[in-house]
């Protein structure tokens, strides 16, 4: 059993070291308390150590350490963390630069195209301009209402279509008034020309807006000459005046010539028909046949309608022959343009009365009726289709005469568009009594005829 205290001190041990003793004796053991020495004692014997204790220190045992070793390497790189959440979107960028043009696409399908049936005129719109003091704006003609003429500026203001159909009338000549007298007889007025009527001709939308800003010129009919009033003397007739032009997109036709004013028992020729390139004669104090304008247009003269006759230009005016009682040229007729005006009856003393002469037919159009005696003029009759024909002629008033007061029959006004005007009729009565002679006739207005098409 061991020994509770090997000390013998009765003090617990904390640490027992060994003591060598003097030669020739046993070693001892000395025994450190937690006080100091409480002791030593050898193998067998505890001895008490009569001195005061001395406190060895305990010291730890020197550890041998190796030299440092050199840095190991680097680590392996872990794993990615997580993925972080979305930030916010950033400001927009500024815009890049226009591309390059891409190439053309493919051409596309045709359109298709729905020809008109039924009652569809076929055309988009139709169109009939005058000038803008004639008397036919507003009124219905060729199933529209006449237009005053325009000016395009811009192309929003042309019509739709994709080309034009147009045709060119110019206006007829005004006629003379007949004379007036007293006891004596006179010729009556001779009649206006007809105006140049135009080929139809077309244009593309493209042509028109080339030739931007555009507006026709239209000129309004000749004026016929005016009556003349008197209770003595003879008064020779007014003359009537020339039918403006017909211009539009480099077209041009001419209007027919006024009738000549006449001298008493002198012939008064009619005026000249409307050309191409000129306007008919006439308007002109003279007994002078008129010519008509060039090319195509009709002779005034005092011979029938066929010998003043034209083709496109307009029908010569009729006159008065004055080698015969009442030999009054018809007005000429012409195919596409204005017929032209009859001739005013001529008086004979004051107890024979005579009738003027027809106006010249227009295409299918007859001329305005001859005036009888006393009476006045017919009308010229309007293009039913200004494509194709004109205005005809109008009719000359017939003549008067009688021992009181008188009025000689008025000149018929030219058909629309292009017709001459008819000659107003003689008057003759007695001296001291009032004589007034018929006034001329008016021809037809210009026109520009269009239709607008897909």
């Amino acid at each position: 059993m061991a020994r509770k205290f090997e000390g013998g001190c009765g003090c617990p041990p904390t640490r027992v070291i060994n003591a060598g003793g003097a030669p020739g004796q046993a070693g001892r053991r000395v025994f450190i308390g937690p006080t100091g020495v409480c002791g030593t004692t050898a193998d067998t014997t505890p001895t008490i150590v009569p001195a005061s204790p001395v406190i060895i220190p305990v010291t730890q045992p020197t550890v041998n350490q190796a030299p440092a070793g050199p840095p190991g390497r680097d680590g392996d790189p872990g794993l990615p963390g997580p993925r972080g959440a979305t930030g916010p979107a950033g400001a927009a960028g500024s815009a890049g630069a226009t591309g390059s043009t891409g190439a053309t696409g493919a051409t596309g399908a045709s359109g298709s195209f729905t020809p008109a049936t039924g009652t569809d005129p076929g055309y988009l719109s139709r169109h009939v301009y005058v000038n803008a003091s004639s008397a036919k704006v507003g009124q219905t003609y060729f199933g529209v209402t006449v237009e005053a003429a325009f000016n395009w500026t811009t192309a929003s203001q042309i019509p739709d279509g994709s080309r034009v159909k147009c045709r060119l009338i110019a206006a007829g000549g005004g006629a003379a008034s007949g004379v007036r007298g007293h006891t004596s007889g006179g010729p009556g007025g001779s009649g206006g020309g007809g105006g140049y009527g135009s080929e139809v001709f077309w244009l593309s939308r493209a042509e028109l807006i080339a030739l931007l800003p555009l507006a026709p010129t239209l000129g309004l009919g000749g004026t016929g000459g005016a009556a003349t009033t008197g209770t003595t003397g003879t008064n020779n007739g007014l003359l009537g005046t020339v039918g403006g032009n017909a211009s539009f997109a480099g077209f041009t036709a001419f209007g027919g010539g006024g009738a000549n004013t006449n001298t008493s028992n002198a012939a008064g020729p009619g005026g000249g028909g409307g050309g191409l390139r000129s306007a008919g004669a006439g308007s002109a104090t003279s007994t002078s046949g008129n010519a008509g304008g060039l090319p195509l247009g009709g002779t005034g003269s005092t011979q029938t309608e066929t010998t003043n006759a034209s083709t496109f230009g307009g029908g010569g005016g009729g006159g008065i022959c004055a080698t015969a009682a009442n030999n009054v040229g018809a007005g000429g007729l012409s195919v596409f343009g204005g017929g032209g005006g009859g001739c005013g009856g001529r008086g004979h003393g004051t107890s024979v009365s005579a009738p003027g002469s027809a106006g010249g037919a227009a295409g299918p159009s007859a001329g305005g009726t001859a005036g009888v005696a006393t009476g006045n003029g017919g009308a010229g009759v309007d293009a039913p289709n200004p494509f194709i024909s004109a205005g005809s002629g109008g009719g000359g008033g017939g003549s008067t005469a009688s021992t009181g007061s008188t009025v000689g029959g008025n000149g018929g006004n030219g058909g629309f568009p292009g017709g001459g005007g008819g000659g107003g009729g003689t008057s003759i009565s007695n001296s001291g009594t009032t004589s007034t002679s018929g006034a001329g006739g008016n021809g037809g207005d210009a026109a520009l005829i269009m239709e607008f098409y897909p």
